[in-house]
């Protein structure tokens, strides 16, 4: 074997080198410390073609409208990703470890609430963050809009939903009041159709009927913390805890 001169350097933000595979001609595929597998060659460079997450992931939230979905979890990383191409469409680091996510109804706007017990809203095209709010010092659960888009319910780990009032196109929140009474912490929560009332689920009590039936699918190496239908219940997205994994199911 006889040195060639060439050499390349991957960005120190996708990780170390863990291995590398022959591809086409010259072409490399390396896989990182950072689950990212890139694509280049010596002479020409790398680019990444899968960025994956590095820590456990708990957020996940479809888009209303597109075959997109969002996840985020402790590495602090939120990516959009999408379904059909399986590939990110955008990547960014919030400095907060996450939890739960949601879209507002017209997909322009994105809720992360935060373990911290801070929620982030962020634009869901230019990655800007438009402010930052806290409730509590507890991790923030679930994050749900209503259907028409005007109010706001988180439910935290501190037994609490918190309701706020969404005015200036999902950039202006105001705190209407918090929900108290159960005896757990809020796993998830959903709006009834006329935006008056909400559904909440603890951990106290996971079904309403006892020796409920259920189907168990295999896939994840860890426990599966997050899963969700897109918009269109054409696929069906789960995502994993310490395999840091994202999964697509095809509905048949």
């Amino acid at each position: 074997m006889h040195p060639t001169g060439y050499e390349a350097q991957v960005a120190e933000h996708l990780g170390g080198i863990r291995t590398v595979s022959e591809g086409r001609g010259s072409q490399l595929l390396v896989g990182s410390t950072r689950n990212c597998i890139l694509i280049g060659s010596l002479s020409m460079g790398f680019s990444p073609a899968v960025l994956g997450h590095t820590d456990e992931l708990w957020a996940l939230c479809p888009h209303p409208t597109l075959a997109q979905f969002l996840t985020a979890g402790f590495d602090r990383i939120v990516q959009l990703w999408d379904s059909l191409s399986r590939s990110v469409v955008w990547s960014k680091d919030i400095a907060e470890q996450a939890q739960s996510a949601a879209f507002s109804s017209d997909g322009r706007i994105i809720i992360v609430g935060c373990v911290s017990g801070k929620w982030i809203v962020m634009n869901s095209e230019t990655r800007e963050i438009y402010s930052t709010h806290i409730d509590g010092n507890e991790p923030i659960q679930v994050a749900k809009f209503s259907p028409d888009g005007q109010l706001l319910a988180l439910g935290s780990r501190d037994n609490y939903i918190y309701i706020y009032q969404v005015t200036d196109g999902a950039r202006h929140y105001t705190r209407l009041g918090r929900c108290t009474g159960h005896s757990s912490f809020i796993t998830h929560l959903d709006w009834s159709k006329d935006n008056a009332s909400t559904a909440n689920e603890t951990d106290s009590y996971p079904s309403n009927h006892l020796q409920s039936l259920c189907h168990v699918y295999g896939g994840h190496s860890s426990h599966v913390t997050n899963v969700t239908f897109l918009h269109d219940d054409s696929r069906l997205i789960s995502i994993g805890g310490k395999d840091t994994s994202v999964l697509q199911w095809e509905i048949i």
